[in-house]
């Protein structure tokens, strides 16, 4: 049967006097050998066994993601394999710099002088990070401009299988001061970078996926929110027990899951610490936005029912709003039971999420990528998957009964049906192949025209699913 190949692609929508010196060496500061800093980084499918070596992924997955916290000591060389060239102040610096006059998307460079509740989070320039630092600031640059982090942060995201965005930020902090004791609703794996930071934990999550960050009081209340609470929130308390401590040095690698109660504080002159936000969607992210763009083409779910203020009784719900409640919610319910939770639907909506790193990854990668090619592919180009993207992909039955294939990166789609569904599949699980080789990818003994697979694998290309490779 012959299938036309389709694809979408939609806009995403989002001089300094120095009290550091960044270039004479001083207590802490890393021993920097001439190592090069690759302009177009790529992922190489090692990243996070590289991070958490000894321990191996599969380890990782069973005992500690999303159980419990794992601290793993490292070194500058471990710090060097991960980062090409190590990561200073002088990267801290020219990161913080360029993502602020690039404006780019949920970069935030704020300040805070100490833990004290009252002490707010203050957004600052970046010519103001020396005289906040002087006065004993902690400094959090998030989302800042490197390649490096940028790659490995979609990395994570893509070996991890992590359906939420995946955030960065260096935190950079003079001696003694550090974070309150709080909570987190993200997993969290932090690099040490430069000097030495103590983190005191909870063994197990203290609160069960909270909804933001949240202060903790001495007494197990909550002391601040980062977002609006809700009433039984405020009326939580976490149960503190026993802690523990661990100091992070250069290389050193200390992962824990949301929930866990946690503190730091910086043991040196200064310390800076790469950390990784790893978000988890909840069940209205994946079934309700999926819901929502269904109903949403009828217009009865655009918009609400004009009543007449003359006949409404005050306190009272007017009747032609309940009976239109009851049509939507009958209409409501009918779509929710149409869903199959192991159908193509629901894992449409998944690899999306998998294959979406957020517009602050999405658009600095593009940005890392070199210029895609528009030439036309022959036959002995050499071609494979990017390794400058996340992606991921959907296969199951629609409901006119043809199979069919949706490839996802970032918010770019590409289907093919039937007899093509082999063509994406076996494309993915090549390093590279010569674009020929693509022929032979089809279930039996008939090959793809050489027309139609240089057709598709052009749009694979000119859409960034595809890279050449040099030979």
């Amino acid at each position: 049967m012959a299938c036309a190949l389709k694809w979408k692609a939609q806009t995403m929508t989002t001089n300094t006097v120095q009290a550091i010196d960044q270039n004479q060496s001083s207590p802490g500061l890393l021993a920097r050998r001439d190592i090069p800093k690759p302009a177009h980084p790529e992922i190489t499918g090692r990243e996070l066994s590289e991070l958490l070596a000894p321990i191996s992924p599969e380890v990782f997955e069973k005992e500690y993601w999303g159980r419990k916290p794992l601290f793993i000591k490292g070194g500058v060389e471990k710090l060097e394999r991960i980062l090409p060239g190590g990561f200073g102040l002088e990267d801290f610096f020219r990161g913080t710099r360029e993502a602020e006059s690039q404006q780019a998307p949920e970069f935030q460079l704020c300040a805070r002088t100490s833990c004290a509740e009252t002490d707010h989070w203050t957004y600052i320039r970046s010519e103001e990070i020396d005289k906040w630092f002087a006065d004993g600031a902690n400094i959090a640059s998030v989302n800042l401009s490197d390649p490096r982090v940028v790659t490995l942060a979609a990395a994570l995201k893509t070996q991890l299988k992590l359906a939420g965005e995946i955030h960065f930020g260096l935190a950079l902090s003079p001696e003694g001061n550090g974070w309150p004791v709080h909570v987190d609703h993200s997993d969290a794996i932090s690099l040490q970078c430069r000097g030495r930071k103590k983190f005191v934990y909870s063994e197990e999550p203290r609160l069960a996926w909270p909804r933001g960050s949240i202060s903790i009081a001495s007494d197990g209340s909550p002391e601040a929110f980062n977002y609006n609470p809700l009433p039984w929130e405020e009326e939580m308390r976490v149960e503190t027990g026993e802690l523990h401590e661990v100091v992070l040095e250069p290389g050193d690698v200390f992962y824990f899951p949301a929930g866990i109660l946690h503190t730091t504080k910086s043991l040196s002159s200064s310390s800076l610490t790469l950390n990784f936000a790893l978000n988890h969607p909840s069940f209205f992210d994946v079934v309700m936005n999926l819901v929502r763009n269904r109903l949403l083409s009828n217009p009865d779910w655009r918009h609400l029912p004009v009543v007449e203020a003359s006949s409404l009784q005050p306190g009272k719900l007017p009747q032609e709003m309940a009976e239109f409640f009851a049509a939507r919610l009958k209409e409501l319910s009918r779509e929710i039971e149409s869903l199959e939770p192991a159908g193509l639907a629901l894992n449409r909506e998944w690899q999306k999420l998998l294959a979406e790193p957020g517009e602050h990854i999405s658009v600095r990668l593009a940005m890392n990528a070199e210029s895609v090619e528009s030439g036309a592919v022959e036959r002995q180009d050499v071609l494979r998957p990017t390794l400058r993207g996340v992606t991921s992909y959907a296969v199951g039955v629609e409901e006119d009964g043809s199979t069919a294939i949706y490839l996802y990166m970032g918010r770019r789609e590409v289907s093919l049906y039937n007899e093509w569904v082999p063509f994406i599949r076996t494309m993915f699980q090549q390093e590279s192949f010569v674009a020929e080789v693509a022929t032979q990818w089809a279930d039996g003994a008939k090959p793809y025209p050489w027309e139609t697979t240089q057709e598709y694998l052009q749009i694979l290309l000119s859409e960034g699913f595809l890279e050449r490779v040099t030979v």
